[in-house]
């Protein structure tokens, strides 16, 4: 199964080249947020700006080596896949820039 973790442009080009990749959510919730790709359209329009330079991080799910829980946010009904520890570069699998028709692939 495919989850997205989607993040500020910064970020990804900030980590690109190292051996994984966290977010600061990591330290301050103990875990990454991440969606599927039924949860985009929802998570966009609730969590961030039609103006941020976002990139869309496609992670295999079965490739990751952190622990993965699909979990409530704030008490809704959807489970949301959060993942516990930082993400193998072996995992991801596309990489979208949101202002590009293609991704680049890893």
């Amino acid at each position: 199964m495919q989850i997205i973790h989607i993040a500020g442009q910064e970020n990804w080009i900030y980590q690109k080249d190292k051996k994984t990749y966290c977010t600061d959510s990591l330290d301050l919730v103990g875990y990454i947020h991440c969606c599927t790709i039924d949860q985009i359209e929802f998570v966009l329009s609730n969590w961030f700006d039609s103006t941020q330079n976002l990139v869309f991080i496609y992670i295999d799910s079965e490739k990751i080596l952190s622990p993965i829980r699909f979990e409530n946010a704030e008490e809704g009904r959807d489970l949301f896949p959060h993942i516990y520890g930082p993400i193998n570069k072996g995992a991801i699998v596309k990489v979208v820039f949101a202002d590009q028709d293609k991704g680049e692939k890893k």
